[in-house]
């Protein structure tokens, strides 16, 4: 319904009063498909009456590394005066500006430098406790956490047998996850991927009933989110509570690396 969903109406209000407000920076969030969208127009429309110059994205986590698919609308701007660190353009960008250059050059060489430093340490952790060959890359199996009672989320027989095909099922060295969302742990069937604990056998590839499944934590769904360790939610939360707050979150590495890009000039 776009902007004729009464749920819009707090955005139309805000994109009314925008130019009243004196501010220098946006950075702009939502699912992809809202590049399509009447509602899209309005944001564009609004900061160009702003004297806002900005560049768009179609950005998923993958891109910068991360091993989970996440698509999703972004928007950063400044006022026109203000300088850029990289060349903007019209079109929708789905690379991470600068990305290719060398790491000491990019305006987010901190917080790169940080994200790697805690999924290393991750590494050399698991590299104690299991004879896995992991990949080059950041994969699955640096989130997981190994010393966990599976029990209290593992998928059942009956789920998988009903549900067995339609799952997207990775293991501890796949370097890719689809995207989680708020019905996770209640849904199975297009809310995010399942984890395989048990080897990956030819017996087990033929029959999904063979498989060691269970539902990712909210902790390990919030590292592919690189929510930091440290983070924590409430403890009276319960755990589908803690799945829609983080299935309705944003990748906090991909939107450091956004905000250093617009924060930063030349």
């Amino acid at each position: 319904m776009d902007l004729k969903d009464e749920r819009a109406q707090s955005y139309a209000h805000l994109m009314k009063i925008l130019p009243k407000i004196n501010f220098q920076y946006i950075v702009f969030e939502n699912v992809q498909g809202f590049e399509l969208s009447i509602g899209r127009k309005l944001l564009v429309d609004t900061l160009k009456e702003c004297q806002f110059r900005f560049q768009e994205f179609l950005i998923t986590p993958t891109v910068v590394g991360i091993p989970n698919s996440r698509p999703r609308y972004y928007l950063i701007g400044k006022k026109s005066d203000m300088s850029w660190c990289f060349e903007t353009t019209d079109s929708i960008m789905e690379t991470m500006p600068l990305w290719n250059e060398p790491l000491e050059k990019t305006p987010y060489v901190d917080i790169v430098k940080k994200e790697q430093q805690l999924w290393r340490r991750r590494r050399e952790r698991l590299v104690t406790k299991s004879d896995l060959a992991f990949p080059a890359e950041w994969c699955i199996g640096d989130i997981i956490d190994w010393n966990l009672d599976p029990s209290k989320f593992r998928l059942s027989d009956a789920t998988i047998s009903k549900y067995g095909l339609a799952l997207d099922i990775v293991n501890p060295r796949t370097a890719e996850s689809d995207c989680f969302t708020g019905a996770y742990g209640r849904y199975v069937k297009g809310t995010g991927s399942v984890l395989d604990l048990g080897a990956l056998t030819p017996e087990a590839q033929n029959n999904v009933l063979k498989h060691d499944l269970r539902f990712f934590t909210p902790a390990e769904v919030g590292r592919l989110m690189c929510y930091p360790e440290g983070f924590r939610f409430p403890a009276h939360f319960k755990i589908n509570v803690l799945y829609r707050a983080i299935g309705n979150s944003v990748n906090v590495y991909v939107v450091s690396l956004l905000m250093a890009l617009v924060l930063t000039g030349v």
